[in-house]
């Protein structure tokens, strides 16, 4: 996790609840693909201000182990992370132990990496591996509080 995430103002909150879930690291953005698409961020230059940077999530709608072993999630992220204007993070459905936990304290879904809230990215790109797990993306919408149209 960056320093700048440590200062979010969610960051704490959400760190109480992860106490109260089975399996927290989990979420806790440790493991190594979390930190190599974090850190690998921070050593390139910084943008010229006049360039646009964007926050992407790319979103796995299938609970963490399933998403951590998947190669789709790790050749989107590859290749989004190449691009040296985007920051990119992933996120993945919760176990029912974070979402209860999540709506009992009115806190968002968040990113692995940052704790950012689903809602804060830019662009949330999600990674559908098979067709079960497209059920799910209304969920983790619905829990990053990111509004669906009402077209929709």
């Amino acid at each position: 996790m960056t320093a700048a995430a440590s200062h979010h103002p969610l960051h704490q909150r959400y760190d109480r609840i992860l106490r109260t879930v089975n399996n927290p690291g989990r979420y806790a953005g440790c493991e190594f693909t979390a930190a190599r698409f974090a850190l690998k961020k921070s050593a390139l230059k910084e943008p010229v201000p006049e360039e646009p940077v964007l926050h992407v999530l790319v979103a796995f709608p299938d609970l963490y182990e399933s998403a951590f072993a998947a190669a789709e999630r790790d050749v989107v992220l590859a290749l989004l992370d190449a691009h040296p204007r985007l920051r990119v993070e992933w996120a993945c459905l919760p176990a029912l132990d974070l979402e209860r936990a999540l709506a009992t304290h009115d806190l968002p879904l968040f990113s692995l990496s940052s704790r950012t809230p689903l809602h804060a990215f830019d662009l949330v790109h999600f990674v559908i591996p098979e067709a079960a797990c497209f059920l799910n993306v209304a969920a983790m919408l619905e829990l990053g509080c990111i509004p669906a149209p009402a077209s929709e």
